[in-house]
Parts: structure tokens; sequence; C-alpha cells
């Protein structure tokens, strides 16, 4: 895949993609919707600032890789199903200004929700402005 070097954002919403890894050389990539080997990093889109991936499948343990896009200002993962968070959010997103965790699953309801646990994850964003948060 060539570069997009000039790319700033980047639309992935509804694309049933369940997994943001890197596939082993022993992976099949017909087998399942993932992003392919090393997609999602600076290499690809230096730049990328607003990335959706909105009802999608991605499991928590995707999140790390964000890490690779350290100018990623808008990050929206509505709809994911996802129930819970990592801790530090700051070394995945140092960069993020708006979050939209919108129609995902952190519920009250739900045993490993902790409001005082998110918003401390949520506090490690300095520059954090907007943060969507509704029909969890």
């Amino acid at each position: 895949m060539k570069k997009l070097s000039g790319l700033i954002q980047l639309n992935l919403s509804s694309n049933n993609i369940k997994a943001l890894t890197f596939l082993s050389p022993h992976s099949d990539p017909a087998s399942s919707q993932l992003i392919p080997q090393g997609l999602l990093s600076t290499n690809y889109w230096p730049r990328l600032e607003h990335l959706n991936l909105s009802y999608n499948r991605l499991p928590v343990s995707s999140l790390a890789y964000f890490r690779h896009l350290p100018r990623l200002k808008d990050l929206n993962l509505s709809g994911n199903g996802l129930t819970h968070l990592p801790d530090d959010l700051s070394h995945i997103l140092p960069a993020l200004e708006s979050l939209d965790l919108s129609h995902n699953q952190l519920s009250s309801h739900s045993s490993v929700f902790h409001p005082s646990k998110y918003f401390l994850a949520f506090s490690t964003l300095p520059r954090l402005k907007i943060l969507n948060l509704s029909h969890n």
C-alpha cells in the first residue's frame, strides 16, 4: 500500500473491522476484517488527526495501536461494544482533543464499570475538550 502522507482525516466507520492488529506472516487476511500490517502507523498516515472507526467490532485491546498515531486529535469509537477502557489513555492518545465513546457498553449495569476509574483515565488526557459518553 502506498503512503498517504497528506491524509488528515479518515473515515472507516461501519466496515466490520474486528481488530487493529498487525498481521503475522501466518495470518490469513481473508479470514477476518483487519487493518493490514503496518497500516495503522505514522509511516502511512504521518499527519492523521481525525479517525472515525465507529460501528465496527473493535475490542479494547485494539486501542493500544493508537499510540502509532501521535497527532491524532479526534477519535470516534462509537458503537463498537466496548465494555471498558485502558487505565492510562495519555500514553496511547497524547494529543487527543475529542473522544466519542457513545453507543458502547460502558454501563453501570456492567460489573467492570467504575465511574471514578473512567474519569481518572480521562483526566490523563490533558488536551481533551470533547467527550461523548451518551447511550452507554
